[in-house]
């Protein structure tokens, strides 16, 4: 890495879309501690002490890659924006750099996400995922699977309420179809 002259850098060059989406760019340039740094596959603009990214700051790498919101000790911690290459984004909270407490994971289509807490980087605790057909998950994640207490609701109208274990059915539950019928049992 290496510090690079700012004067040689516009705004433009190094934000998606002239857009950002958690910073402002020109309190952030007026920092005391601003600086812009390259790195073989990246640039960062925004906040560093003692040598390291902390506060504010904005990561672009050349794949198409960003990171906007907070630092400490070099690592995402806080609030923050990440749209990563493949149009896939994360908007939420990051400990130690990893995805932590609650956020939202978007899919490259927007149409199927995810909505709620995580656990250094891995769904966690209560949350919500619906895909783009309409079918929606609402109850508990554990190690980024289905696991715990849930209900799943099909676009068809079905229903199932009960117990999950790594994605699927497991333990008590009851189904409600859409036609009325029902089924309450083990699964």
């Amino acid at each position: 890495m290496s510090n690079v002259d700012q004067s040689t850098y516009f705004k433009e060059d190094l934000l998606l879309e002239n857009k950002l989406y958690l910073l402002d760019f020109e309190s952030l340039r007026d920092s005391p501690s601003f600086t812009v740094l390259k790195f073989s596959d990246a640039h960062y603009l925004g906040e560093m002490k003692d040598g390291v990214r902390h506060g504010k700051g904005l990561m672009r790498y050349k794949s198409g890659r960003l990171f906007e919101g907070h630092w400490r000790n070099d690592l995402r911690e806080g609030r923050g924006y990440e749209r990563y290459a493949n149009g896939h984004t994360y908007e939420g909270c990051y400990h130690k750099g990893k995805p932590h407490g609650y956020g939202v994971y978007s899919w490259g289509n927007n149409r199927e996400q995810y909505e709620g807490e995580w656990y250094m980087g891995a769904k966690e605790g209560k949350g919500k995922w619906t895909n783009a057909q309409g079918d929606c998950y609402i109850g508990e994640w554990k190690h980024s699977k289905i696991e715990g207490q849930g209900v799943y609701l099909h676009s068809n109208g079905d229903r199932y309420e009960g117990k999950w274990r790594n994605n699927q059915r497991h333990g008590h539950g009851n189904i409600k179809y859409s036609n009325g019928n029902t089924y309450i049992g083990e699964f």
